[in-house]
């Protein structure tokens, strides 16, 4: 298996690239940090990077086509570039909008759209990365990256009636609270971790945060051919915070 991970040179991306490499798959590296690429992949022998920009549309049409030509065939890619860390609800209008809508949506439907414009590249399994913020309204939660987050959601089910004309499927997972080396979460623990700790008992029914290997089992789980029957799904992984069905 060939699995093609964007924005894998830290967080959960990176963890995603070491599940799948573990497992057996050949990970294509994606990122803007060339450096950070050039280091990990060392250490994950099996493996190729791909150092470009998802946000930019013209500059991702053109490296998909060249890694497609380069690789042959590509059976999974997982839109996993995003983040809520650059968002601060004091800061307001469209510029800033755009900035935090570009990342947190524009980075999967630059790779998405080119897949359904070329349907020459065939049976790929598309996982996106999203956020339960886009699910639900949750108790300080970034509202632009909520509506960005909530537009990837929509998006995802409506082009998955689409995506399958070139025999691809499309799936969301959802994440709830992760805590990983340099996370949100293990930034929140450091300032106050009584705070922190008290949120996540509240509003988190089994007490605890997420780990990222709950979401690369996950993310293995769909990429198996044998679940193609899975098309337009979305699986959340919160600990049981969402309260909406």
């Amino acid at each position: 298996m060939k699995v093609l991970i964007t924005g894998s040179s830290k967080g959960i991306g990176l963890e995603i690239a070491n599940y799948f490499f573990k497992k057996g798959a050949k990970v294509l590296l994606n990122s803007r940090n060339k450096k950070q690429l050039i280091s990990i992949n060392k250490k994950i022998k099996n493996s190729s990077i791909y150092p470009f920009d998802v946000e930019n549309q013209k500059i991702t049409e053109k490296n998909l086509a060249y890694i497609f030509k380069k690789e042959k065939k590509i059976d999974t890619i997982i839109c996993n570039v995003g983040s809520g860390s650059i968002v601060n609800n004091n800061q307001i209008g469209s510029d800033y909008f755009n900035k935090v809508f570009k990342k947190n949506f524009m980075s999967t439907f630059n790779i998405v759209e080119f897949l359904r414009k070329n349907k020459k590249f065939r049976n790929i399994q598309i996982i996106c990365i999203s956020s339960i913020c886009g699910v639900e309204r949750i108790d300080g939660a970034p509202v632009y990256y909520s509506v960005a987050k909530s537009a990837l959601n929509v998006y995802v089910k409506m082009v998955s009636n689409l995506i399958v004309e070139s025999n691809c499927r499309i799936n969301l997972v959802i994440p709830g609270n992760i805590l990983f080396k340099n996370s949100t979460w293990e930034k929140k623990l450091k300032k106050s971790k009584l705070k922190t700790l008290n949120y996540i008992n509240k509003h988190v029914s089994t007490k605890q945060f997420g780990k990222p290997e709950n979401i690369s089992s996950l993310c293995w789980f769909l990429s198996k051919k044998s679940n193609s029957y899975i098309n337009g799904s979305s699986f959340i992984i919160d600990g049981g915070q969402v309260k909406s069905f």
